[in-house]
């Protein structure tokens, strides 16, 4: 737009210098002699001799200087005036292209749809590009704003808007860390993910708390990285990017440790195996439970638990220790009996 306005004023001011020479020469015009104009304007006869026309009195109509100015001084007005109009055609144009409504969930319009389309080019992710204000871009929105640092209302005011449509808006950055304690649209892509994913215990409600805590638990040992109650940068690219499935079934060993430790522990002792604290450490005495529970449930007491065992442990016939074992009673013989004499 600014382009645009530059090329129209140099247009405009080339006319007005191309005007100037006129001008110019019709001021020198107003000015010659009066001698000077009666001999250009009047033409000798041909039968007339040239005394005769010495004495003739010059009666050629002078050119009005007063008038020729006034014309000038019209012709520099009537540029001024273009040009004035020109710049007010063009702030009005502008004004218009750079006027935002604010926008919100619910809404449906082309500026909806403009909207939506810079923040999928700038990777914000609105979904479709329907001109549907729904969740979708609500969102899109919010991340916007948490990348400019402002409250995540997902209402794209004027200001917003702005922002958003400047040259050098921002783009989306998806691998922030997020950490334990915070209210963010970015810890609600990171549960919506884990729960794609399969991990228990998450809800997708913005808000990391305890429950998203140990999904994030159980997603930082599946991949190798110690738990903490932060998901950092390179933990968020292998969550949305090469992060498998959640299996409740991962091999554990004497030395491990974590969330998945501690819940097989709660298990074994909720079966009766394991009398220790679930502190999540594998440690001896998980071992020995754990080699209880495979003798009780027919596998081969290895200590190891191994994808086989932990189907059986989480199953729903588990083997409880030490269940009571009703026998069958056996059965009594019933007397026949003896006929009596007749």
């Amino acid at each position: 737009m600014k382009n645009h306005i530059a090329k129209t004023l140099t247009v405009l001011l080339m006319a007005a210098i191309a005007c100037l020479p006129l001008s110019a020469a019709a001021q020198q015009t107003s000015a010659v002699p009066q001698s000077t104009q009666t001999a250009q304007s009047v033409k000798p006869s041909p039968s007339a001799a040239p005394s005769a026309q010495e004495d003739q009195p010059d009666v050629t109509p002078q050119p009005d200087a007063t008038a020729s100015e006034n014309e000038t001084a019209q012709e520099n007005v009537l540029d001024q005036d273009a040009a004035q109009a020109a710049l007010a055609d063009e702030s009005v144009l502008e004004s218009d292209i750079t006027s935002y409504v604010s926008l919100k969930r619910g809404d449906q319009s082309d500026a909806v749809r403009a909207l939506q389309q810079r923040l999928s080019d700038l990777g914000y992710m609105p979904g479709p590009v329907d001109g549907i204000f729904g969740w979708g871009t609500y969102d899109s929105v919010r991340r916007f704003q948490l990348t400019l640092d402002l409250s995540q209302t997902g209402t794209a005011d004027e200001a917003l808007q702005q922002k958003l449509f400047a040259e050098d808006a921002p783009a989306f950055n998806r691998y922030v860390s997020v950490r334990k304690g915070q209210n963010t649209v970015r810890v609600k892509d990171m549960q919506q993910r884990l729960k794609d994913l399969g991990y228990p215990y998450v809800k997708v409600t913005g808000s990391f708390d305890g429950s998203t805590l140990k999904a994030v638990h159980l997603f930082q040992w599946d991949n190798g990285y110690e738990e903490s109650s932060t998901m950092s940068s390179a933990q968020l690219q292998k969550l949305y990017g090469s992060a498998k499935s959640y299996t409740r079934y991962a091999a554990l060993s004497k030395g491990d440790k974590g969330l998945r430790v501690e819940l097989m522990q709660q298990r074994l002792k909720k079966l009766g195996y394991y009398e220790g604290k679930a502190n999540g450490r594998y440690n001896q005495a998980t071992k020995e439970a754990v080699s209880d529970f495979q003798t009780a449930a027919g596998l081969k007491a290895t200590g190891k638990a191994n994808a086989k065992t932990l189907r059986k442990l989480y199953g729903k016939k588990a083997p409880v220790k030490d269940d009571p074992v009703v026998p069958t009673p056996t059965p009594q013989p019933v007397p026949t009996p003896t006929p009596q004499p007749q």
